[in-house]
């Protein structure tokens, strides 16, 4: 609830949304992605649940970025991101919640 009920996050996220263009959206997105998962981070209490934040803020980061309309800049950055994102997924998958109380069930 300390994370949703942010004033920061909610002031990132409005200034986003009023952006005039989509390129100023995309990079006030960026900053708001990059707060909201350091304040994640912060939280986390295991490497496992930390390499899971990594692995989802290069995913919402990737989504921002237009390599084809953009590939000066973006391509590059792209390239990057993918490869964070498949290498801190591949490590090992979480279950989850509902997985892990099944399992917790079935295994006394």
């Amino acid at each position: 609830m300390r994370i949703r009920n942010d004033e920061d996050l909610h002031a990132l996220k409005a200034t986003a949304f009023k952006a005039p263009t989509d390129l100023e959206r995309r990079h006030w997105l960026k900053s708001y992605y990059e707060l909201y998962f350091k304040k994640l981070r912060a939280l986390a209490t295991t490497p496992d649940l930390k390499a899971y934040l990594d692995a989802q803020e290069a995913s919402r980061k990737l989504s921002l970025l237009q390599p084809r309309v953009r590939h000066e800049s973006d391509e590059a950055e792209a390239a990057v991101l993918a490869r964070a994102g498949a290498a801190a997924t591949a490590s090992k998958a979480l279950p989850t919640p509902v997985q892990a109380r099944a399992s917790e069930a079935v295994h006394p």
